[in-house]
């Protein structure tokens, strides 16, 4: 997504997809794929996004590896309250591997991510609370808080907050679960 510290970029991408005044009429996009998907759910009525993609950009634009730029425009009803949401951004998939439709699962995808994973390293594991903050002490520990999560998945568990709380009572569980086998002596 292009937000606002690529101010520069941002306005050429609104410049092709935008009018710059109301008396303005957009320019024709000489490529213009659309794809559109309408769900229902988490407490909205709709949520619509619509996504339309471009080439034409390709080959004006000085950012490296741009293949494509693209608008996604989000409708949906909050407590019966219409709201719509306008972002632009860029890919360096070219359409042939990343049609309009596909741009949008992935954008999709990109939330069960943040969702699935940030979310649970932020909350559960206080990856934001932490004070480690020299050296390769914040990649290291980040590492460890992504085995856990992906250790603890894998074993077929899905509320990470209550497993960790099962291997705070029963450690041994927790050496199990890394090593493959019990410490346990006889």
């Amino acid at each position: 997504m292009v937000k606002d510290n690529q101010p520069r970029l941002a306005r050429e991408i609104a410049w092709l997809f935008e009018p710059a005044s109301a008396r303005e009429q957009p320019l024709p996009l000489l490529d213009a794929r659309m794809a559109r998907t309408v769900e229902r759910g988490h407490g909205r009525y709709r949520d619509t996004r619509q996504m339309t993609a471009t080439t034409d950009l390709t080959g004006y634009s000085d950012w490296p590896g741009l293949a494509q730029v693209f608008r996604l425009e989000r409708t949906w009803q909050e407590h019966g309250v219409a709201k719509q949401a306008i972002h632009y951004g860029i890919t360096s998939l070219p359409p042939e591997s990343a049609d309009p439709q596909r741009l949008l699962a992935l954008k999709r995808d990109h939330w069960q991510i943040e969702t699935g994973l940030h979310y649970v390293k932020d909350v559960t594991l206080g990856e934001d609370r932490s004070l480690t903050h020299v050296g390769h002490g914040p990649v290291v520990m980040g590492m460890l808080r992504d085995t856990v999560v992906s250790l603890i998945r894998r074993s077929g568990y899905r509320t990470i907050a209550s497993r960790l709380r099962h291997f705070a009572d029963r450690p041994d569980d927790a050496v199990t679960l890394v090593c493959g086998t019990s410490t346990t002596r006889a």
